[in-house]
């Protein structure tokens, strides 16, 4: 097969691409185009002699009188000539390179060039960026030991203010019990002064409990070593106790504390009492603090959503104090902060309290939230989820469903709440909101036959409008219905006013449903104490204690607090001889054992792990309850492990020591 192509450039070509086999060409014409390196891979056949009759050349088919002429010419000259003639026009000049020719011959050679440059340049930028990397960690690394450095200067610091406080703060009440020791000593037949004297020691050794408290309780969040309780507990019960704490503080330094308990359904919830009771009294401890004397604290407590056996509590603590300033803010919660040097000198307090809230609220998995503006007053908002237990709902019976209860109260949104609980509980009642309505009210009832049994008076602004009024209300009524004064104030306030006036029962203030609805159901059984409030009084008279101590000043302090109510003390020195003493006394010897933990020879744990494993007829049920310094929460648990039945701690709280002692010896 024969291919036409138009030029002989054209012709090498095909063959180098495969389109075409072979070139037919005078070697004078084609040896200047293989000199290209293009055509370096083409294979040369020389053919010198070629038959005349095989090899025609043509001009062209219309014009045979130059070929005629060209025929003619030739055949005129000799070999000679024609061949000088052949060398002068077509011996091939030497080549010159193009730089296309120099790419394609040396394509191979500038590839793994061009890569080998290229791979020696990505190596350079990636050790440059490797080094700048380096240089940038290594400035961050400077920056981080730095910034560590200059936090250890302000935490070691911090530490030298706070140990400087803390020398100022502790020693400030051990002064007042060292002092009032001293003067007391003096004063040993005057037993008002002394009475005087151990009520203010008894102050100032709690203000120095809450001192060490809060640092051990710091201590032990920065550790990760404070744990979060879910126990059922009574919410009333902590409200009223943080009540009668801070009523009388705050009346002494001229504040009036207002507690609300709008709206709260469920008293008992499942949590961290302590905790709770925890956050409560720091809030309200800094705003006592900070509230001078005219001013107000306002401490609410509501129920914010209930949602599958889940409720939210919120807790409002504000005042009308020195307030902080935006600055302040923003370290609030900081531990160790005050809003400068004279903050500790004028008012006190080491600056954990707020810190040690905060992280409290965290771990139960709540928020809290503060306003303050500066000479106006501060508002805390604490919100804090608690599981609720499975409990019957308070259910009234026919006896409170037939009583008539008048409440009289001229507060609206007191006056709203107590009758919210009515309601709830199936009450009757009617409201009346002053003396002369009171009056009037009850006459009309007591002449139609419908007279009230119950009487609520809400004393406001003082007991004497109230008092005036249970002597009105018992000129009408006399003895026919049950007067019941509720109030914030303490029940030592109205003295012998209230039996005089012939008020029934004092009930203060927060309210709680179940306040009332026990106390209804007492009344229609005729069974409750006038006034309703009492001291409670212990007598153990009977019962054998074996108390486990080392310290000589603390079993001193125990056996008397113990023989005070009548309990018969035997005292060991150690576990050791605590374990001996149980292991070798007859049957029914011991009701109880109080155990310290820190002890020679035998600690406590290790002393109620042998007794609990002991053939002794009562190594199983005795209560075993540790007494002692570890306050923390694993220390408890580690009580519980250890098979002790609860755990006091140190220094010894008499109620809770009593009634402790209470439950246990009557369910024994």
């Amino acid at each position: 097969d024969i291919i036409y192509y138009t030029t002989d450039e054209e012709c090498l070509d095909a063959i180098v691409n495969g389109n075409a086999d072979i070139m037919l060409q005078n070697v004078y014409v084609v040896n200047y185009l293989l000199q290209k390196p293009k055509y370096e891979s083409l294979n040369i056949f020389p053919q010198n002699f070629i038959d005349e009759n095989s090899c025609i050349a043509t001009l062209s088919k219309n014009n045979p009188l130059l070929l005629s002429i060209i025929n003619k010419t030739l055949a005129v000259i000799d070999d000679q000539q024609r061949r000088t003639i052949v060398l002068d026009n077509t011996i091939a000049k030497p080549y010159q390179f193009t730089l296309s020719d120099i790419l394609y011959k040396y394509k191979a050679v500038l590839i793994v060039g061009i890569l080998s440059l290229l791979i020696l340049c990505l190596m350079f930028l990636v050790i440059f960026k490797m080094k700048i990397k380096n240089f940038q960690m290594m400035e961050e690394k400077n920056q981080q030991l730095m910034d560590t450095l200059i936090q250890a200067d302000e935490a070691s610091q911090a530490k030298s203010r706070f140990l400087a406080r803390m020398s100022h703060e502790i020693r400030t009440p051990m002064n007042a019990i060292v002092g009032l020791t001293e003067i007391a000593k003096k004063h040993l037949t005057d037993p008002n002064r002394i009475e005087q004297y151990l009520s203010k020691i008894d102050s100032a050794s709690h203000v120095l409990l809450n001192i060490i408290n809060d640092v051990l309780d710091m201590s032990a969040i920065k550790n990760n070593k404070l744990k979060i309780a879910h126990e059922k507990f009574d919410m009333k019960k902590i409200i009223n106790s943080i009540t009668a704490i801070y009523y009388n503080q705050c009346k002494q330094k001229g504040i009036k504390l207002e507690v609300i308990s709008a709206c709260l359904t469920h008293e008992i919830l499942i949590g961290d009492s302590l905790r709770v009771n925890q956050i409560i009294l720091n809030l309200i401890s800094n705003a006592s603090k900070f509230t001078p004397a005219g001013g107000k604290i306002r401490f609410e407590i509501t129920e914010k959503a209930y949602k599958k056996q889940t409720i939210f509590i919120r807790i409002i603590v504000s005042d009308t104090g020195i307030g902080m300033t935006p600055e302040m803010l923003t370290r609030l919660f900081n531990t160790f902060e005050q809003e400068n040097a004279n903050t500790a000198q004028q008012y006190g307090g080491s600056g954990l309290g707020l810190s040690i809230v905060k992280n409290l609220v965290e771990l139960m998995h709540g928020s809290i939230s503060v306003e303050s503006k500066k000479g106006i007053g501060s508002m805390f908002t604490v919100d804090l989820p608690f599981s609720i237990p499975k409990i019957d709902e308070l259910s009234s019976s026919k006896s409170i469903n037939d009583l008539r209860v008048l409440v009289v109260d001229n507060d609206c949104a007191s006056r709203i709440y107590m009758t919210s609980i009515l309601d709830r509980i199936n009450v009757q009642y009617d409201i009346a909101t002053t003396t002369e309505q009171t009056v009037k009210m009850l006459s009309t009832a007591d002449k139609a036959g419908k007279h009230y049994d119950i009487c609520f008076i809400d004393c406001k602004a003082s007991f004497a409008d109230s008092i005036t009024l249970t002597k009105n209300i018992r000129k009408i009524y006399d003895k026919k219905a049950l007067v019941i004064i509720l109030s914030a104030y303490d029940i030592s306030e109205i003295g012998e006013n209230m039996e005089t006036s012939g008020a029934d029962i004092f009930l203060q203030k927060p309210l709680f449903q179940s306040t009332v609805f026990n106390m209804l159901i007492s009344l229609t059984d005729k069974n409750y104490i006038k006034g309703t409030f009492h001291k409670e009084s212990y007598d153990f008279h009977g019962k054998k204690v074996l108390l486990a101590e080392d310290n000589a000043l603390n079993t001193e302090i125990a056996i008397e607090l113990l023989n005070s109510v009548n309990l018969n003390v035997d005292h060991a020195e150690n576990g050791q001889i605590a374990v001996d003493k149980f292991l070798t006394a007859p049957i029914g010897t011991y009701d109880i054992i109080l155990m310290d933990i820190q002890m020679p020879v035998m600690n406590g744990y290790q002393a109620t792990k042998t007794i609990r494993s002991s053939s002794h007829p009562n190594a199983k049920s005795i209560p075993i309850f540790a007494m002692t310094a570890d306050a923390f929460t694993e220390n408890v648990a580690e009580a519980l492990s250890a098979g002790m039945n609860g755990h006091i701690a140190k220094p010894i709280d008499t109620h809770i020591l009593y009634r402790t002692l209470c439950n246990c010896l009557r369910q024994a």
